[in-house]
C-alpha cells in the first residue's frame, strides 16, 4: 500500500461527507447527483466540492449516475473495516441475524434507505392510516407494544386519538433509548423503520376483526395473549433489526433496547389491566 494511497484515503477519512458518499456509493453501488444530495441532506455546493475532493475514487458513468471507482471501492473496504474495528466488532449474534431475512428483514430497510424523503413520508403516513382503521374496525387497546382486548367502551375519535398518541410514545421511547446508547444514523428513515416493524400487530389488529365473531368472541382471555405472541415477537425482532440498521450499535444492544421497549409494553399493560379489572393477574 503506497503513501499516496494511504496520504488520500486519511484525507478523504477525516471529511464527513466525502466519507458518507464512499459509504453510499460502496453499499448501493450507484445514485444520480440529486439522490445524493437529498439522501446526505446537503447543498449541492457542498456535494460538488466534496466530489472535487473524490477525484480518481468517484466517477460518473453513461448514464449519469455516479460510482465508485477501483481504487474508490478499495477505499471503502478499507472504510468499512475501521468501521467495523471501532464499532461494530463481528458476533456470532450478527451472523444468526443474517441467516434469518423473515425474522430479522434487514434487506427491507436497505429497500427503504433507497426510497426518496417524499416516498418514506408517503409509507409512513399509509402505514399510520392502516392501523388506525385496524384499531378502530377492532377496538383493540394499544398499550406500546401491547394489543389489549377491548374490555371498555372507547368511542371512535378516542381509539384515534389513543392510537396516535401511543404511535409518538413508541416513536419517541424508541428514539430516545437509541439516542442514549448509540447515534441514529438517519432519524427520519429510523423512525420509519420503528413504524414499519409494527406492521405485523397492525396486521393482526385487521384479522381480529375479520375472525372476531368465528373465533376470537369463543376464545378465553389466556388464549388471546397466546395467539398475540406470533405478531407480537414479530414485531419485536423487527424493531431490533431497525434498531441495528439505523444506529450505529452492535446487534446486541439493539436486543437490548428492544427488550426495555418490550418490558415497558408489559408493565403499562398491567397497570392498565389492574385499573379497568381490579385485583387482575395472570
Amino acid at each position: 500500500m503506497n503513501e499516496d494511497f494511504l496520504a488520500k484515503y486519511y484525507r478523504i477519512a477525516s471529511n464527513e461527507t466525502s466519507r458518507k458518499i464512499i459509504f453510499l456509493l460502496g453499499e448501493y453501488e450507484s445514485f444520480k447527483a440529486t439522490e445524493l444530495i437529498e439522501k446526505l441532506d446537503i447543498s449541492p455546493g457542498t456535494f460538488y466540492d466534496a466530489l472535487k475532493r473524490l477525484k480518481g475514487i468517484v466517477e460518473k458513468a453513461d448514464d449519469g449516475k455516479y460510482k465508485l471507482t477501483n481504487v474508490g471501492k478499495r477505499m471503502y473496504y478499507m472504510l468499512v473495516e475501521e468501521s467495523k474495528g471501532f464499532h461494530t466488532i463481528p458476533s456470532s449474534m450478527t451472523s444468526f441475524v443474517f441467516s434469518l431475512p423473515y425474522l430479522f428483514p434487514i434487506s427491507l430497510f436497505k429497500n427503504i434507505d433507497r426510497q426518496s424523503n417524499l416516498m418514506s413520508l408517503i409509507i409512513s403516513l399509509l402505514i399510520i392510516m392502516i392501523g388506525m382503521i385496524g384499531i378502530m374496525m377492532s377496538r383493540l387497546i394499544p398499550i406500546v407494544m401491547i394489543m389489549l382486548p377491548p374490555y371498555v367502551s372507547i368511542s371512535s375519535i378516542s381509539q384515534t386519538v389513543l392510537f396516535l398518541v401511543n404511535s409518538a410514545l413508541v416513536i419517541s421511547l424508541t428514539y430516545f433509548l437509541a439516542s442514549v446508547f448509540g447515534y441514529i444514523k438517519n432519524s427520519m428513515r429510523f423512525c420509519l423503520g420503528t413504524l414499519i416493524s409494527f406492521i405485523p400487530i397492525v396486521i393482526f389488529s385487521i384479522l381480529y376483526y375479520i375472525f372476531y365473531y368465528n373465533f376470537f368472541i369463543k376464545i378465553v382471555f389466556i388464549y388471546y395473549f397466546l395467539i398475540y405472541l406470533i405478531p407480537l415477537f414479530l414485531s419485536f425482532t423487527w424493531l431490533t433489526t431497525s434498531i441495528f440498521h439505523y444506529v450505529n450499535l452492535r446487534i446486541e444492544a439493539a436486543f437490548m433496547i428492544s427488550l426495555i421497549v418490550l418490558l415497558i409494553s408489559l408493565i403499562a399493560s398491567l397497570i392498565f389491566l389492574n385499573i379497568v379489572m381490579p385485583g387482575f393477574s395472570f
